[in-house]
């Protein structure tokens, strides 16, 4: 018969002791919130103010007016790509298939996709680009603009992200290939790379923990 020493059952008890913070440290771990991206203000009145979205002015695929009244309330993915851009739009686009067949039941989700090149990607080009990616998903909404530079400003200054109607590389167009995730407040809570698969399914997979910020009591 085997004998187990004094030490050895010490060990057998000690192990899952020592086990048990590391496990309810992973468990809390994965139940910290999103952050919530950019920079605060404070106020004379000493209140912080997180960085959002604000209001916007668009035009969509439909040649409709389309602002933050649109997603007020809402959770939103945005990108900005553009329809003759000929590499990383189209993987976008292809991440972004993804996400809207994941999100089909969520009447309360959208995704935002903004034409960088805008005075090509008229209404009728977006509609064209929709059709040919297959979707007929009505909460996914193609953005275009009169104005070109608007668009810029606002990938920049809303979106946070760095862009160039001028550059060396897609099609002349310099920009991200970020999915950017938006709360119900506009608050941005998260960048994803829509080029790389293993990040769009864990931007699939974010999403309904970012739903449970707001169900739960």
């Amino acid at each position: 018969m085997i004998q187990l020493t004094d030490y050895q059952l010490f060990k057998g008890l000690l192990l899952p002791l020592v086990l048990l913070p590391l496990f309810f440290s992973c468990e809390q771990k994965k139940a910290e919130p999103f952050p919530i991206i950019g920079l605060e203000q404070i106020t004379p009145e000493g209140d912080t103010l997180t960085h959002r979205i604000g209001a916007f002015s668009f035009v969509d695929q439909a040649g409709q007016p389309y602002s933050e009244l649109q997603v007020a309330g809402k959770i939103y993915i945005a990108d900005f790509f553009f329809t003759r851009c000929p590499d990383i739009c189209p993987m976008m686009s292809k991440a972004l298939l993804q996400v809207s067949e994941a999100m089909k039941d969520r009447s309360d989700f959208r995704i935002l996709s903004h034409s960088l090149d805008p005075l090509f990607d008229t209404p009728e080009e977006l509609t064209k680009y929709k059709n040919d990616l297959g979707t007929t998903d009505p909460n996914w909404i193609f953005l275009t603009t009169p104005e070109e530079e608007y668009v810029y400003e606002v990938m920049m200054d809303r979106y946070l992200l760095s862009g160039s109607p001028t550059g060396a590389v897609n099609g002349g167009i310099f920009h991200s290939g970020k999915l950017i995730l938006v709360d119900r407040i506009g608050q941005i809570r998260g960048y994803y790379e829509g080029t790389d698969p293993e990040d769009v399914k864990r931007l699939i997979a974010d999403l309904p923990r970012l739903y449970a910020e707001y169900e739960q009591p």
